[in-house]
């Protein structure tokens, strides 16, 4: 019989064995020694961390369990929720996770908070009742958890065989199924070697030979009018008439009304249910997501100096730049990027009313009655980029303004009870977005100062119910569908190409403005508007032309 006091060590190594068993939905003990191996020894440095620190071995295993448990969770969180597995990118957010758990813990169960407070609350007990061993101990044990951390995140050292994108069956190209393949803890320190990030060539010579068969004609059209520009990020809409069976027009009539009036354009968008940054870095930028490789997080992976983009640019024609976002500023890090971006300020919840709330968030019509205060303010040419929150999840039954309305919202019949109040949730925030943009468009055309206004959803939202019920009348996927855009100006407005994704948006943006010629975007705008007219012939171009600003950013 094992003595808990004598046998300790190898009660501790059973369950660190056990752990990585209990919490995988992907490792099982018909797993190959080799996968099993690469999913315990991170657990095993953790624990051997955590002993070095606190000299108490029972206190140790307690914490790993907690830490391994809080890991685990946060994946099959992020899985349910975005459709996408937790990466090494994520550490990089775990102290904004805990800053903003207001927010986020509106996903997580309920009573997690509880689960928490209850494993803090043993540790702590542990960690008094425990004594501790000898300090002469504890260097040597760190020592070895730091240098083994090192060794097996470091591709020069660590053994291919168990940690490398092609490691266990993994895919390099199919990342989202690492933890499948691999063992979540295993993707995660392959994650870690992969993070070095790396650019992707640009074929200069299929560029210059580009310019020599399509010359830019010098436009004497231009003048030096600078109007003030709104690009609104819609956070979560969608038009809900691309589900079969839904007539958007019934629902959300005041987006139909719009629609007709504006010029109009439907974008693929680089995320789904969340990771809005994406989306934002893509309309900033015009560089695609998919070029920063296996990037999670744009803001955290590549913004980390001055980042060329339509702001500078904005900036350089004499506008003054504003991103404005009703929640906490550290959220995605945006307090730290939009500057390197080239925005001059930033307002977030601190400047807007907090008790302006249609649901969880600050409504849409605050954040367009913020704007209409900027615009108005000023002398300078302004460059708006909102941010809106309203329409941001979760989408159970929340107080809103009109409760009425939203419960006398129809809905599809396919819908049993709960994903119908999910569906008349998104759709009541979705009407008041169209209805803010009418109020918008209403307030424009009264101002004398010329004023563009472009409307784009950033990503669906994941209404997990809502979706797991209805079909698409394309026949795809939730996370593969688009999002619209549109544009309204109180001058004449039209472009020759239309944006068919998020990373050509922020270009179009400038093109409507008139002001596309007069900054280093010239080129790309030029390059896809020929090829919308050859019917996408030169997209390796387009691409390209991307990918230069991309590499242009880098060396700022």
């Amino acid at each position: 019989m094992l003595h808990p006091r004598t046998n300790k060590p190898l009660l501790i190594i059973a369950a660190l064995l056990i752990l990585p068993l209990a919490l995988d939905d992907h490792l099982s003990v018909g797993s190959s020694p080799v996968k099993l191996a690469a999913n315990i020894l991170p657990l095993l440095l953790a624990y051997l961390l955590f002993f070095g620190v606190t000299r108490r071995a029972w206190c140790s295993l307690l914490f790993t369990a907690c830490a391994g448990l809080a890991v685990f969770s946060a994946h099959k969180l992020k899985l349910e929720h975005l459709n996408q597995p937790l990466t090494f990118a994520d550490a990089f957010l775990a102290g904004q996770t805990i800053a903003n758990w207001n927010l986020l813990s509106l996903y997580a169960p309920k009573g997690i908070s509880l689960i928490l407070a209850a494993g803090v609350a043993l540790t702590i007990y542990l960690f008094i009742k425990e004594p501790a061993i000898k300090w002469r101990w504890a260097p040597p044990t760190l020592l070895v958890s730091l240098v083994g951390f090192a060794l097996i995140s470091d591709k020069a050292v660590s053994p291919e065989l168990m940690y490398s994108p092609k490691a266990h069956g993994a895919e390099p190209w199919a990342t989202s199924q690492a933890p499948a393949k691999q063992g979540l803890l295993a993707s995660l320190v392959t994650g870690a070697r992969s993070a070095q990030l790396s650019l992707p060539e640009v074929n200069h010579a299929l560029v210059d030979q580009f310019l020599r068969d399509n010359p830019i004609e010098p436009d004497f059209t231009q003048t030096d009018v600078r109007p003030d520009i709104v690009l609104w990020l819609a956070e979560s809409f969608f038009n809900p008439g691309i589900i079969q069976g839904v007539d958007s027009c019934a629902l959300i009539p005041q987006f139909c009304a719009l629609s007709n009036t504006a010029l109009k354009s439907i974008i693929d968008v680089p995320t789904f249910g969340g990771n809005t940054t994406r989306t934002e870095f893509e309309v900033l930028t015009a560089i695609p997501f998919h070029a920063l490789g296996t990037k999670d997080y744009p803001y955290i992976s590549i913004v980390h100096a001055k980042q060329s983009s339509i702001v500078w640019s904005l900036s350089q024609l004499g506008y003054q730049t504003t991103a404005m976002h009703p929640n906490n500023q550290s959220m995605w890090q945006r307090d730290r990027a939009l500057p390197l971006l080239g925005f001059d300020q930033f307002f977030d919840i601190e400047h807007f009313d907090r008790k302006r709330r249609d649901g969880i968030w600050v409504s849409d019509l605050a954040l367009a009655e913020t704007i209409k205060s900027q615009l108005e303010g000023e002398k300078e040419p302004q460059f708006i980029f909102a941010i809106s929150m309203e329409g941001h999840g979760p989408f159970d039954t929340q107080p809103v303004i009109d409760s009425v309305r939203r419960d006398n919202i129809q809905a599809p019949s396919a819908l049993d009870k709960k994903a119908s109040a999910e569906w008349r949730e998104f759709i009541y925030h979705a009407q008041n977005a169209s209805a803010t943009m009418i109020h918008l468009k209403k307030y424009i055309a009264q101002r004398e100062r010329p004023t563009l206004v472009v409307f784009f959803g950033d990503h669906l939202p994941n209404l997990k119910r809502v979706f797991a019920q209805v079909s698409f009348e394309n026949g795809r996927k939730a996370w593969q569908q688009n999002t619209p855009a549109l544009a309204f100006a109180n001058y004449p407005i039209a472009s020759n190409w239309l944006p068919k994704a998020s990373h050509e948006l922020g270009v179009w943006t400038l093109e409507l403005a008139g002001l596309s010629k007069s900054t280093d975007y010239q080129l790309l705008s030029h390059a896809l508007s020929e090829n919308e007219k050859s019917k996408g012939s030169i997209e390796e171009v387009v691409r390209n032309l991307q990918l230069q600003r991309l590499f242009s950013a880098a060396q700022q």
